[in-house]
């Protein structure tokens, strides 16, 4: 079991470096400063984190640990896996708390951690996987596992940065309308019929 005053200072450590590259960007940021924001010592810090890129890649880590064991509740072996709805509700409750941290880490500068890459990266696998093993001749698996990346990212990343309140039903219209309006400019009508 962790000491409380171990979790404390983990928070404080955390919550300056957040305060503090929203204040003055990454690349100004010292060690220095997170000690005097979080009223530690340089010993302390050091204890946990060898600087403030370590500090950041631990971040990233336990985020993408904590969202790969979402995915694995969410396509894991269940016996009714969890609907879209479910499972798009279930995200966000579980991330929007870390709104400002998870889009803290998602645009620090590609060579100091890499959010964005490694969800990307096992959220690939892991449809990949999942669809792999729902597909029929002819689905195009990869193609399907690409556009759900690039919706669900591009849309998770939306919302945390306009600190925006959806519905699963709300994004699922607007996703209906984005679709059929995309091609009305081409002369293509959807068919109701199919």
């Amino acid at each position: 079991m962790t000491d409380l005053r171990v979790l404390k200072t983990q928070k404080a450590i955390r919550e300056s470096f957040i305060n503090l590259v929203e204040e003055k960007g990454f690349l100004s940021l010292t060690v220095q400063d997170i000690l005097n924001r979080a009223l530690i010592n340089r010993r302390t810090f050091y204890n946990y984190y060898m600087s403030k890129y370590h500090l950041a890649d631990v971040m990233i880590a336990e985020l993408v640990e904590r969202y790969s064991a979402l995915l694995d509740f969410s396509l894991g072996n269940r016996s009714q896996p969890l609907t879209v709805t479910q499972y798009a509700d279930h995200m966000m409750n579980e991330f929007y708390d870390e709104r400002r941290a998870i889009l803290l880490l998602w645009n620090l500068p590609a060579d100091h951690g890499d959010l964005y890459t490694q969800l990307r990266k096992l959220m690939k696998e892991r449809f990949s996987a999942f669809l792999e093993s729902k597909a029929s001749d002819g689905d195009l698996v990869d193609f399907q596992a690409e556009m759900m990346l690039s919706i669900i990212l591009s849309t998770f990343h939306y919302i945390l940065e306009h600190n925006e309140h959806y519905t699963i039903v709300e994004l699922n219209k607007q996703f209906q309308k984005l679709i059929t309006n995309s091609f009305i400019p081409l002369g293509i009508t959807p068919n109701k019929t199919e």
